[in-house]
């Protein structure tokens, strides 16, 4: 979140010339208040009205960029001439930054760990009203993602158009590629009133609601999972609880802030972001694939695969950062530049310094790496960072089963078929239940309740929220079947059918 924080003030500080650590402290103090006060209702709202402005900041910057480009062709036209074009790369070599492979294969484990175990994400998902609702929302939010990576793609190709041959950063108009966008905002929008804040509001909308989600699951976390089974024979009332996860958030808050300076140094936001997400949430996404599919592995094993998958997924990001690896880069130009022209719109004195005459610097860099190839354990950090979420998942889960079977692993038929995904089951759901049976590991998905729990008698409880589905359940009908206690004890009903019906809480006799 530190880096999240970190991106929108060097917009901030590049749009208004504000101080960036004071860019950096505003927006922390303010999106840590307004996430303590409102709670989760706020951190809804303001993400609904956020993705507005969002979208609305990208289609300005992109039509009047595009514009002043001379239009899409020529926005297009220059990009294939300058190499930035590259849809589909099949070289197998995982050093590659980005090919085909990286970034579909390797970004499944990246974007299913955001999607699938991130606490932020899954916490949405729970304050939908019934599944059917969460899986709509998730699918829309696919939807939604996939139209401002495009927007995201299209105004780098805006950017590139208007400055191929007059690079701000090589030119010294701008200290970090992260200040192309508000640098073109201010080139192309500077002379329409109103349209820098516009991009400025999209840019923070877009890290504010970041920021508030976290925020907002660490202190839910801290508090479910720490305090109140630390306090539960203390009878603390709703309202202190309250209070102290209004306190949480302000401490989260405080070291998110102090974080964004660690984020200072990390290079690329982009890349760097999903980086950081790969090598966290691979581990937190193994330990879950272990558990789902594997029904062998035990809770030693489930230790040992997610510690060891941190320190290597840590040590692997760590070395990414310290011993980049040589990328080839694609040529870029400041042959072209004329400080007259191409700043004409640009408030002097905001981005850096003024620009050096054009005699200073009339040549085009080649296409080169970017650093010493001889680095050590270059050919191990070399690896994409679009990798380390695979690496993490990977290494969880054949550090958790070999553990598990060292320690004496679980035995299958003992497990609860509901707590393992029967993944062959709907892969290969086109073939025989005879022929599927062997791929179920034991597992005795669909079987009876005396198949898998031949010791234990079921005993109805009140039914939770989370149990059943609203929308596919009749309640009254639940209600009057689960005074049946014929119906209860009969074993020859399938799991499947008593899952629809009733809900029991099996105990050992």
């Amino acid at each position: 979140m530190g880096l999240v924080l970190y991106a929108p003030s060097l917009a901030l500080n590049a749009v208004s010339g504000l101080n960036l650590w004071v860019a950096v402290l505003t927006m922390g103090i303010v999106c840590t208040f307004y996430t303590a006060i409102g709670g989760m209702k706020a951190v809804m709202w303001t993400d609904t009205f956020q993705v507005c402005v969002m979208v609305a900041g990208f289609l300005a910057v992109i039509i009047q960029g595009t514009l002043v480009a001379g239009g899409w062709s020529n926005v297009w036209e220059t990009a294939r001439q300058g190499q930035r074009l590259e849809f589909f790369n099949w070289d197998p070599d995982p050093k590659v930054r980005h090919s085909t492979w990286t970034v579909w294969v390797g970004g499944i484990f990246t974007w299913t760990a955001i999607y699938g175990v991130n606490q932020a994400q899954v916490q949405r998902y729970c304050s939908c009203s019934s599944l059917r609702k969460a899986q709509l929302a998730l699918y829309l939010n696919i939807l939604g993602l996939g139209v401002i990576v495009t927007l995201a793609c299209m105004s780098g190709l805006v950017i590139y158009a208007r400055y191929h041959d007059c690079d701000p950063r090589l030119a010294g108009s701008i200290f970090n590629n992260d200040q192309l966008m508000p640098y073109l905002t201010l080139d192309v929008l500077g002379h329409l009133p109103g349209m820098p804040g516009l991009f400025t509001a999209a840019v923070f909308s877009a890290s504010i609601s970041t920021m508030s989600s976290g925020l907002n699951a660490l202190a839910a976390v801290t508090l479910e999972d720490f305090i109140k089974p630390l306090t539960r024979k203390k009878e603390w009332t709703d309202l202190r609880y309250t209070v102290i996860s209004k306190v949480l958030v302000f401490i989260y808050g405080s070291l998110m802030i102090m974080m964004s300076y660690m984020a200072s140094f990390l290079g690329s936001i982009i890349q760097a972001g999903l980086s950081i997400f790969g090598t966290i949430g691979g581990p937190i996404l193994g330990i879950f694939v272990l558990g789902m599919l594997f029904p062998c592995a035990n809770g030693k094993g489930g230790f040992a695969g997610l510690f060891c998958s941190l320190i290597i997924s840590m040590w692997l990001g760590f070395g990414q950062f310290v011993h980049p690896y040589p990328r080839w880069k694609p040529p870029v130009s400041i042959a072209g530049c004329n400080h007259g022209n191409r700043t004409g719109n640009v408030t002097s004195g905001l981005l850096a310094d003024e620009l050096p005459t054009v005699a200073a610097f009339n040549f085009t860099t080649p296409a080169v790496p970017d650093s010493d190839a001889s680095s050590p354990g270059s050919e191990i950090y070399g690896m994409s960072y679009m990798w380390n979420g695979g690496v993490g998942v990977l290494s969880c889960v054949v550090i958790g089963l070999a553990v598990s079977f060292i320690t004496g692993a679980q035995d299958p038929e003992k497990i609860d078929p509901k707590l393992i995904s029967p993944f062959f089951d709907q892969l290969c759901c086109c073939l025989p239940a005879r022929a599927r049976k062997p791929l179920r590991c034991g597992v005795k998905h669909g079987e009876t309740v005396s198949d898998f729990l031949p010791n234990m008698t079921s005993t109805p409880y009140k039914r939770r929220p989370w149990d059943l589905d609203d929308d596919d359940v009749d309640m009254k009908r639940l209600s009057r079947d689960s005074r049946s206690s014929d119906r209860c004890h009969d074993n020859s009903v399938p799991v499947q059918e008593l899952k629809n019906e009733m809900v029991y809480y099996h105990t050992s006799v």
